[in-house]
């Protein structure tokens, strides 16, 4: 065995301690200080990006965050059958079905716009959304028999709560409920709030055209948001500051089917049991991401004018809207709120 002198086996346990340190500080290097952090997950079948700027844990609290995502599709994703909006599918029409809070804060806020939007937001339009969705598997259009069927089943009016019992009832045989024009925004708002509760004040929650701006960057005084061009996806047209906000944009540019080669939007209109038409795009700027998220759905059902004449009336409320005027030379026009106007980059003109 050979021996080592005292003084060579300080050195070498000092270098060691301190290559330790290195390693521990680079191990954390990505997840904790002042540096900027970005965590991705796949939920609610989008991408879901946290950015995080400022001190502390920043993987612990992405990881919760996304965690409680996860919880918020557990429960409110129509395709997975154990979900409690399935469940709800499933039996509310035959009894009562008890319902978590989450469930009743997501129905409490879509009955808030169903009301103020005169039912052009209404999450009880999945019955037409399957005569659709069946329509473009057999590449049809559909009947109007079915269509007239399935929109007679569209009133949220018809979904009761017992908040004693905190069960939900249908009052009509076939009503289904859909949260997708609002869920995201609901799981954004629960997930910032979670970041909140690890000490984090800086972030960005991006979930694939809905997303939170939480404080300001470090060396930022705000962080700033973008409108995609209609027809070209990857140029961005408008850009404007935001903090402390929540942004939905809906659109049809992108997420869209096609029957017998014509292009319908994925947003049905309750009202006329049909995709909407004309409109590309209604971006929404609100005080929480699931009022940006109601909201720009229903300005987008809305259409143009009313959609816009509801922007302006709500106070706290800001929003872009694109659309195609028919008979237009014009490939799309935009109407900017008068908020907004003297805060945005546009790179062409509005109206």
């Amino acid at each position: 065995m050979v021996s080592v002198p005292i003084f060579r086996k300080k050195i070498l346990i000092l270098i060691l301690v301190v290559v330790a340190i290195i390693l521990v500080a680079a191990s954390l290097g990505g997840s904790r200080g002042n540096h900027r952090y970005e965590q991705q997950a796949e939920i609610m079948g989008t991408v879901f990006t946290i950015t995080i700027e400022g001190p502390g844990d920043h993987k612990m609290a992405a990881e919760a965050a996304f965690d409680e995502i996860r919880r918020i599709d557990r429960l409110l994703s129509t395709y997975k059958p154990d979900s409690e909006i399935s469940k709800v599918n499933r039996l509310a029409a035959h009894e009562p079905v008890a319902v978590g809070q989450d469930f009743l804060n997501v129905l409490t806020a879509s009955r808030i716009y169903f009301d103020m939007t005169g039912g052009a937001f209404d999450p009880s339009i999945k019955p037409l959304m399957d005569v659709w969705k069946e329509a473009k598997r057999e590449n049809r259009t559909p009947a109007e028999t079915d269509l007239r069927r399935a929109a007679d089943l569209a009133n949220l009016s018809n979904v009761t709560v017992d908040r004693s019992s905190q069960t939900v009832r249908f009052l009509k045989e076939g009503m289904a409920l859909d949260f997708g024009g609002i869920a995201k925004g609901y799981a954004a708002d629960r997930a910032i709030e979670i970041l909140k509760t690890h000490g984090i004040e800086r972030a960005i929650l991006d979930a694939g055209g809905n997303f939170y701006a939480l404080g300001t960057p470090l060396k930022k005084p705000h962080w700033e948001a973008g409108v995609r061009h209609p027809l070209v996806h990857e140029r961005v047209i408008i850009r404007f500051p935001v903090s402390d906000a929540g942004v939905a944009t809906s659109g049809s540019y992108e997420r869209f089917f096609e029957i017998g080669g014509k292009k319908y939007s994925h947003i049905i209109n309750p009202e006329t049991g049909q995709p909407v038409e004309g409109m590309l795009s209604a971006t929404v700027v609100a005080e929480d991401a699931l009022s940006a998220d109601a909201l720009s759905t229903s300005v987008f059902v809305l259409g143009q004018q009313d959609g816009m004449r509801l922007i302006e009336e709500l106070e706290g409320v800001l929003g872009i809207l694109i659309w195609h005027e028919p008979g237009s030379s014009e490939d799309f026009k935009i109407s900017v709120s008068s908020g907004l106007k003297d805060k945005l980059e546009l790179l062409i003109p509005a109206e």
